[in-house]
């Protein structure tokens, strides 16, 4: 791995002192350091860490971060530029401790422990994937490789972005206190993943939380927010798409959260396959899984395959390799079907054909096409890298 990701990464400990909010202080540390991925970005953009206002399992606050140009940055009034904001979610959001202890319970073996990976139930882990996904810290990820391409071609199109960072190991799933609840018995903590997702949102929204707001760095055009999913993170924007209001006669109302556009990259969708394979890991995962979604039936909610079409954005695409060992056979094929049913014209579907897992943030290419997509619809896509969704049109 590149000496130079180590040199521009801000020390753990320092990016602990990002935030000093709390609910009871009324302001927030504004720490930033330069946007400065392995593969370059433009000159100007900057990193800001806070704290988010979730508790990791390991007792830590949970953090997020803006990345803006800091010509853009002023106080809330004084914002004259509106940017385009991407909030981006990070792949490999899943872990669980074997054998949890009620007294400690993440400090037990974790399933991806025994993958020789660090263990992903922490705020300094969730907090180096931000770094790791900005292409500012090492990536030591099997098959994923993470140079901040991305990132660095949404700064170069003018996008804003916001990145949460997931420290509870659920795909961002769960909620507490909700019908989306992982299984409290099972892990001795409560995963709080798309909660983050959803409080993130509201940060790009506005001012929030409510009882003491946070303002925004810098000026954001709320009717150009997009969301992007890398690997697990694309569980989040699916997710998010599908929560709707409740009504008066507790039928489904208005959508909640209404994305300009989305684009999952390398997805698995669809994560009852793995409780339909013999495959000894897929085994391993299983009981982690059935953590955090209690049964099999309700691992179709908040997916893609399942999302209503008018939920689905016109300008939504789908990033995948079929030759990406990472995800299973079949996890995918009922999205296909259902994001064949929407009209083509802004639907991209772009097949890698490669043995890599998150395309977008390694290659240069890719990462610029999917900034001048988000930005200016599938027609700024170069023909070569649109291929025919499968199973559809």
């Amino acid at each position: 791995m590149s000496r130079a990701l180590v040199r521009v990464a801000p020390p753990l400990a320092a990016l602990c002192l990002t935030s000093c909010f709390r609910t009871d202080l009324p302001s927030v540390d504004t720490t930033t350091w330069p946007f400065e991925p392995l593969v370059g970005a433009p000159e100007g953009w900057v990193v800001e860490g806070r704290e988010l206002e979730l508790q990791c399992p390991d007792g830590e606050a949970a953090r997020y971060a803006w990345v803006y140009p800091e010509s853009a940055a002023a106080p809330p009034g004084q914002q004259r530029e509106l940017l385009p904001l991407v909030i981006l979610f990070h792949s490999g959001a899943f872990d669980y401790v074997f054998q949890p202890d009620a007294a400690a319970p993440t400090d037990g073996p974790s399933f991806q422990e025994s993958q020789d990976e660090e263990k992903r139930l922490t705020a300094a882990w969730a907090e180096e994937r931000i770094w790791t996904t900005l292409g500012m810290f090492p990536n030591e990820d099997g098959l994923e490789v993470h140079t901040g391409a991305l990132p660095a071609a949404l700064a170069a199109k003018g996008f804003a972005m916001l990145i949460p960072g997931n420290c509870w190991g659920d795909w961002w799933r769960n909620r507490s206190s909700t019908t989306a609840q992982n299984v409290f018995e099972g892990d001795f903590f409560f995963r709080d993943g798309r909660t983050a997702a959803e409080f993130i949102w509201l940060h790009a929204q506005g001012a929030f939380p409510p009882g003491n707001p946070v303002p925004r760095p810098v000026g954001i055009d709320t009717s150009r927010i997009y969301l992007v999913g890398l690997g697990e993170g694309g569980r989040a924007v699916t997710e998010l798409i599908n929560l709707r209001e409740t009504k008066a006669d507790g039928s489904a109302g208005a959508f909640l959260y209404a994305p300009a556009g989305v684009v999952l990259d390398s997805p698995i969708d669809d994560v009852r396959v793995y409780l339909d394979s013999a495959n000894d890991l897929y085994r391993t995962i299983q009981p982690g899984l059935l953590r955090v979604w209690p049964s099999r039936e309700v691992m179709a909610n908040g997916t893609l395959a399942f999302t209503p079409l008018f939920g689905i954005p016109a300008r939504t695409a789908i990033l995948a390799s079929s030759n990406d060992s990472a995800i299973p056979p079949l996890a995918n094929d009922k999205a296909y079907a259902q994001l064949a049913k929407k009209p083509q014209a802004d639907v991209w579907f772009h097949d890698g054909g490669e043995l890599a897992h998150v395309l977008s943030n390694q290659d240069v290419t890719l990462a610029k096409a999917v900034a001048d997509y988000l930005a200016e619809g599938k027609a700024a896509v170069p023909p070569e890298l649109v291929q025919t969704l499968p199973g559809g049109q």
